[in-house]
């Protein structure tokens, strides 16, 4: 990344460089038609392989806050999930769907792993504002009983 130059040579000025994608239209249209393929083949039965399949390949070829980001979901822990709701979107001529989508959407989140975006970033200790006021008092104010009212 030199001269303001992003990942793999592509131009990131705007970013910084905090951003990157390596992939290729022949990569990304490819994965998607087969995952629509396998979805189509068997009816949406097999609508979990193919949905890792499609986010497992957009977290390997993108880069966030300079790490790249991991799609650790599994198409058998969505299918059991996925047994429950295909027969129930099948019978109710989609409109269930509407109701599987954001647990679908949910469960996409849980399983890819952001965490280099959340690196504890260190102070400047530099220059640290205070967050009261300072006050000053001197010590005789404390040490004489009686002397001192606040009025």
């Amino acid at each position: 990344m030199d001269s303001g130059r992003g990942f793999r040579g592509v131009s990131m000025s705007h970013n910084s460089g905090r951003f990157g994608f390596d992939g290729d239209v022949t990569g990304y249209l490819g994965t998607r038609l087969l995952a629509l393929l396998l979805v189509l083949v068997t009816l949406g039965f097999a609508f979990p392989p193919a949905l890792v399949l499609v986010k497992r390949w957009d977290a390997r070829h993108l880069v966030m806050g300079g790490s790249a980001v991991v799609f650790t979901g599994r198409a058998r822990d969505l299918l059991r999930e996925w047994l429950v709701w295909w027969p129930c979107v099948l019978l109710s001529f989609g409109f269930y769907a509407f109701a599987v989508l954001p647990r679908v959407k949910r469960w996409v989140w849980d399983h890819t792993d952001y965490r280099a975006l959340w690196r504890v970033v260190e102070p400047d200790t530099a220059y640290v504002r205070p967050l009261v006021a300072p006050v000053r008092l001197h010590l005789s104010f404390f040490s004489e009983p009686g002397a001192h009212r606040l009025v």
